[in-house]
């Protein structure tokens, strides 16, 4: 039976070689030709949707995850992603003065996998324009309007950013529903968090909000400089009642005789100091030494001025002058020198006429 069934395909074969030739090479062509239709491969993250084109449309009960599918050549598989997705775009709002300022927002979501198949049916491939970022421009205009532009730039940004998330989730859940879930929600689109990336003023009341925001962080500088000025003031005080009560426990102690050894001793530190300075021993009070030191930097001191008397030791006082016996002509002149006296005696001034003690 074998070997019949062998002889007739031989036969077959040899009778019409070349119609099946050409129809193994059509076969081989449409696989071809057709392969990314019918082996479809589905990324990690994704999910596909599958569009029967004889048979219905779309299937709502189904959707195929990640791996290799063979589907049929005239029906299509539509890839949707289903990871996180962020996108950001930039809204005109208004604030509750009635200011218009540019808000740049970054919005992140995910797709519900159990919704793809009806997402695919009634929004489509679109759905972040279509269906998100509307809903988030306009969620955002309503919660700016609340908000000024201090509120804004102030501590508030963070509840502002979580008041646009929770609206935007209500809205995407209770807006839209696809008639044949009737009066239940359907939860497209889940979405994590809208953030604010960015606010653009107009210049001026830009300037305005940063000189006001400067004034309160100086105000601030200054609480915190009288803070430390009166701590400063504590601390003088307290280092005051230590340095009263330090001379309250040491003034007994200070008798004349320690001073004076006190005196001597530091005396003779200084003394062995290679600075300059006149030693005069036994002349200060109690007999105590007095050191004269800058002899180096004193001025000069004029000829004809008078000298102090305090200034002149006993030893360096000058000798008087010592008058010779030559007569009148030698007047006013040492014994040994040529040199003047240093006081010479003043000429006398005849007496104006008609003075009662006047000679003729």
């Amino acid at each position: 039976m074998l070997r019949e069934l062998l002889f007739r395909l031989r036969r077959f074969s040899i009778e019409h070689g070349p119609e099946l030739a050409l129809a193994i090479f059509f076969v081989i062509f449409m696989l071809v030709f057709f392969a990314p239709n019918i082996f479809v491969s589905i990324q990690p993250g994704y999910y596909g949707v599958l569009w029967r084109r004889f048979g219905g449309g779309v299937d709502l009960t189904h959707t195929y995850g990640e791996g290799l599918h063979i589907v049929l050549p005239w029906n299509k598989m539509y890839l949707y992603d289903g990871r996180l997705q962020m996108q950001d775009r930039d809204f005109n709002v208004l604030s509750s003065d009635g200011l218009n300022m540019q808000v740049e927002l970054a919005y992140r979501f995910e797709l519900n996998p159990a919704e793809i198949p009806a997402l695919a049916r009634y929004i489509g491939e679109d759905y972040a324009t279509t269906l998100v970022s509307p809903e988030v421009g306009a969620r955002a205009r309503d919660v700016f309007s609340l908000n000024t532009p201090e509120e804004i730039f102030s501590e508030r940004r963070a509840d502002i950013e979580r008041t646009i998330t929770d609206e935007v989730q209500h809205h995407l859940d209770v807006a839209f529903n696809p008639p044949w879930r009737g009066k239940q929600e359907v939860h497209f689109v889940k979405v994590w968090d809208v953030l604010i990336r960015g606010i653009t003023l107009p210049p001026a009341v830009e300037a305005a909000i940063e000189a006001k925001n400067q004034a309160k962080q100086e105000n601030e500088a200054y609480d915190y400089r009288l803070l430390a000025a009166a701590k400063e003031a504590e601390r003088k005080q307290i280092e005051a009642h230590g340095i009263k009560e330090f001379q309250d426990i040491v003034s007994p102690g200070l008798t004349d005789n320690y001073l004076r050894w006190s005196g001597i001793q530091a005396t003779m530190d200084l003394a062995k100091s290679p600075n300059s300075k006149v030693v005069v021993i036994g002349s200060g009070k109690g007999g105590m030494p007095i050191i004269l030191g800058g002899l180096d930097d004193q001025k000069v001191p004029d000829p004809g001025a008078q000298p102090a008397a305090s200034a002149v030791l006993p030893s360096m006082a000058s000798p008087p002058p010592v008058h010779s016996e030559a007569g009148p002509a030698n007047a006013g002149r040492s014994a040994t020198s040529d040199a003047p006296v240093a006081n010479p005696p003043a000429p006398q001034q005849p007496a104006p006429l008609g003075a009662p003690n006047a000679q003729p």
